[in-house]
């Protein structure tokens, strides 16, 4: 059966996602997308201005599917469900052997100096998954008397940098054990004993 041509377009973004995980953006050269999506150039330019529009849609993507990933994990306000949400997310990079770790956060280091457009949409989309998080702590401060008050905005931020920098330790160290701080940090957050 043919694909349509937005089923064809989604195929680039979802193969080009997995290229500049692996690869970075910019050692990712329109060749090895082409050849990866098994596309012509035509085509490719029929679907996206440019390889930075298609970086664009990468990083929506992404951001789309981190979203969902999140929404069915944490499905209601138990903390155990945001605590298993993250611990699912790590796990997925360990499996990974520790390869690629955070696309935002490797795309935001590899090309915040050189593209403000690009900095911008990684910006615009780190505070998707921001508000998201704020969501979800607002909605927990106003069922549980134990989190009456915390401070939603400032935990979101604290947990998602916490999060971004174990990212990046576990591609550093290669060792599952960097994970261990980011829950020392989140349980003292939320008041769990372990």
């Amino acid at each position: 059966m043919e694909l349509s041509v937005l089923e064809k377009r989604d195929d680039v973004i979802k193969k080009s996602a997995k290229l500049f995980y692996y690869n970075g953006y910019n050692n990712t050269g329109l060749s090895m997308i082409l050849k990866e999506c098994n596309i012509p150039k035509g085509s490719f330019y029929y679907y996206f201005k440019n390889k930075e529009d298609l970086l664009i849609n990468v990083i929506e993507y992404h951001t789309d599917k981190l979203l969902n990933f999140f929404d069915y994990n944490v499905d209601d306000l138990e903390i155990e469900k945001l605590r298993t949400f993250f611990k699912k997310y790590f796990l997925s990079i360990e499996k990974n052997q520790y390869h690629g770790g955070s696309i935002l956060g490797n795309l935001a280091i590899e090309m915040s100096d050189i593209n403000d457009e690009v900095r911008q949409k990684i910006l615009d989309n780190y505070r998707k998954i921001e508000l998201r998080l704020i969501l979800y702590l607002e909605m927990l401060k106003k069922s549980k008397l134990e989190y009456m008050n915390l401070d939603a905005e400032m935990t979101a931020k604290i947990i998602l940098n916490q999060m971004e920098g174990t990212m990046l330790r576990l591609k550093l160290n290669k060792d599952s054990k960097e994970v261990l701080a980011f829950f020392s940090l989140f349980d003292k957050i939320f008041n769990i004993a372990r």
